[in-house]
């Protein structure tokens, strides 16, 4: 019990202030919520901002399975799983894609890079991440 209390306080230490604020645009930003599977919700995103909810929170909304079983989960030690819907339990191949990831902060503002398997990958400006939303926006494209 008390080695969990101490690696959470060495985790909080080590994630960039938690929760920080991004003050370019006054959003709650913490980096703790990032650990887990992400859903995209296209009624709530916009060209060029891109809203994704929890897993257990699309669920609960009964979002089409082609969405449910889609999404992102991001992995501490840098790495994410881009989920796949199969269609039917087909078993053609594995139901993600592995890639890597890593965030960092450029003038109080967050940055997810999310690396390709072609070149750099890309960047994001998280604009909002909490226990309920992650609302990123794409700021460079791929090199």
């Amino acid at each position: 019990m008390m080695s969990t209390f101490i690696l959470t306080l060495v985790t909080a230490a080590f994630t960039f202030t938690s929760p920080t604020l991004n003050s370019n645009n006054n959003t709650r930003v913490n980096q703790n919520y990032l650990y887990q599977h992400w859903v995209m919700s296209p009624s709530e995103s916009v060209k060029g901002v891109i809203v994704y909810r929890p897993y257990e929170v699309a669920e609960q909304k009964k979002v089409p399975n082609r969405l449910l079983y889609t999404g992102l989960t991001f992995e501490k030690g840098g790495k994410l799983l881009k989920h796949r819907w199969r269609k039917h339990g087909s078993n053609r191949g594995p139901s993600f894609d592995k890639y890597n990831w890593h965030w960092t902060q450029r003038n109080r503002v967050a940055i997810l890079n999310i690396a390709s398997k072609v070149g750099n990958g890309l960047d994001y400006r998280v604009e909002q991440l909490d226990k309920n939303m992650l609302k990123i926006r794409k700021i460079r494209k791929r090199r």
